[in-house]
């Protein structure tokens, strides 16, 4: 379905066609709930599948992302690409209101990686009265600045709930805008979590595991240079690339 631009007086240079599930409710003033995320929401990447995890089973979710890198969205009942770039306040809160049009936003959920989702929050927090809720899974303030600093101290100031995966990730933001974040790990599906204790098989050598993602080719080097010397086996479980 393509939305037409509001009426506001703001010249928009797009319009966007949303994406709705067989499922999804045909009233246009339905209430939702907005999830805020830079890429789509699949099984394909960590934050997709935690999104997924955490939100399972809820009903009228509405998605919105900045960017499309995995080839498919399979999350919610209502989904839209919003790239807002280097737009300033009116034209973000326009194209946020053209995508959303008449409908009734409850509360929104928003993981920032890019600045997009941050301005597409804000424009969803104003537009709307929403409850918006901030959930860092990875920093890209604070050791980076991917995110400029006034942008982010807008967004969490206006957030109801701010929620992080990590100690260290909490620590770090509480520090430097004296507001306060909870831990939300991230959390795995039910069936895979061992009732009993499972004896080890027997190894012919030492063996490591190394669990987590490499987002930098430097890292996964250093990592490799660090093992060199090490007659063990180490089994990786990381990203699926």
């Amino acid at each position: 379905t393509s939305f037409p631009v509001p009426s506001s007086g703001i010249a928009l240079d797009v319009e966007f066609g949303v994406a709705a599930s067989a499922n999804a409710s045909s009233n246009p003033g339905a209430a939702v709930d907005v999830v805020i995320s830079a890429n789509e929401i699949n099984d394909k990447h960590g934050a997709g599948l935690l999104v997924k995890r955490i939100l399972h089973g809820r009903k009228n979710i509405f998605c919105i992302r900045s960017r499309n890198d995995w080839g498919d969205h399979d999350f919610g009942d209502w989904n839209v690409c919003i790239a807002q770039g280097d737009r300033q306040r009116p034209e973000y809160f326009g194209r946020v209101l053209a995508a959303l049009e008449n409908c009734r936003v409850r509360q929104a959920l928003c993981v920032p990686f890019l600045a997009d989702e941050v301005k597409t929050a804000i424009a969803v927090k104003e537009i709307y009265g929403a409850r918006l809720c901030a959930y860092l899974m990875d920093d890209q303030n604070v050791a980076v600045n991917i995110i400029p600093d006034d942008l982010m101290r807008e967004f969490l100031g206006k957030c109801s709930l701010r929620l992080a995966t990590h100690p260290e990730l909490r620590a770090a933001y509480e520090q430097k805008y004296g507001m306060k974040f909870y831990i939300l790990p991230a959390v795995v599906p039910d069936d895979l979590v061992a009732r009993e204790t499972v004896e080890c098989p027997p190894s012919s050598g030492e063996r490591g595991v190394l669990i987590g993602s490499f987002w930098d080719q430097a890292w996964f080097d250093r990592t490799c240079a660090a093992l060199a010397g090490c007659e063990g086996t180490v089994d990786w479980y990381g990203s699926n690339w």
